[in-house]
């Protein structure tokens, strides 16, 4: 690639970064694209991106990707450019600017008694969700081993169909009101490593 041949004579190629994102074939609160990308032009063209990222990764180790889990590459309907399956929901952009803050500190390293530890040597899990009723409210808790930098999200689904969205933040906490609606209720929590990596996992069901 002629790019990472003009960085490596700069000796400027640890600053590379790519960004690897998909069109999105839906948007938020059921939004739809058509009729100005059709779903086989959306195909296409996550066929050429995936084509294009493979051939990137030859010359880019992988660890210089950013990567992100498919549910905040959802198209916004408030875009300030338009709709679009590549106008991203504003906690893509959040989760970018995340990634790209803690690789600038893993180049920098954190400074502890006389080392400097890479900030992506910290271990991430999630041992358990637990969601609880208490009245009207559902609380989800996330029980898992991460440091402070660690990000959270949820899903809410009631009956399959997912009711609500939590995008990262630093709290491991979800409540939400659910007014007393029947059904079987299930949380899908996120947990967010400042290298992008992404664990999730399903808390116990709760019925009403």
């Amino acid at each position: 690639m002629i790019l990472v041949d003009k960085l490596r004579r700069l000796g400027r190629l640890d600053r590379l970064r790519v960004n690897e994102v998909f069109w999105d074939s839906r948007a938020e609160k059921g939004g739809k694209f058509e009729p100005h990308f059709s779903n086989s032009q959306i195909d296409s063209a996550n066929q050429f991106l995936s084509r294009m990222y493979q051939r990137i990764s030859v010359d880019v180790p992988p660890e210089k990707f950013l990567r992100f889990d498919q549910g905040l590459m959802t198209g916004s309907i408030a875009h300030k450019w338009g709709i679009s399956p590549f106008h991203y929901i504003d906690a893509y952009y959040h989760a970018a600017i995340q990634q790209l803050c803690a690789w600038s500190s893993f180049k920098r390293g954190i400074t502890t008694s006389k080392e400097t530890v890479p900030i992506f040597r910290a271990e991430y899990s999630i041992e358990k969700v637990i969601l609880e009723r208490e009245g009207d409210v559902l609380v989800a808790s996330v029980v898992c081993e991460a440091p402070q930098t660690g990000q959270f999200a949820f899903y809410v689904f009631r009956s399959k169909e997912r009711i609500h969205t939590q995008w990262y933040s630093p709290n491991s906490t979800l409540r939400i009101d659910i007014k007393a609606e029947p059904g079987l209720y299930r949380v899908l929590a996120f947990l967010r490593a400042p290298d992008g990596k992404t664990i999730k996992k399903y808390s116990n069901p709760v019925s009403l």
